[in-house]
């Protein structure tokens, strides 16, 4: 839903207009600062998996060694 809608809509319940602007201006900015690009998930995605793989060699390599 967009800013102009989300205002609206908190209109529609009462706020008074200056206010409902500024409260869905806010939702809006918080919900984006928490949005990443597919790239970058995918990069972090990597990036666990490859330490992921790290640690299991070097678990592994543990047990070769104390075997």
């Amino acid at each position: 839903m967009g800013t102009l809608k989300v205002a609206q809509q908190l209109e529609k319940a009462g706020l008074p207009t200056p206010q409902a602007e500024a409260v869905s201006r806010i939702v809006n900015d918080l919900g984006r600062a928490d949005l990443v690009t597919k790239d970058h998930l995918d990069v972090r995605l990597l990036q666990h998996t490859l330490a992921t793989i790290a640690a299991f060699a070097m678990i592994a390599g543990m047990f070769k060694l104390f075997s």
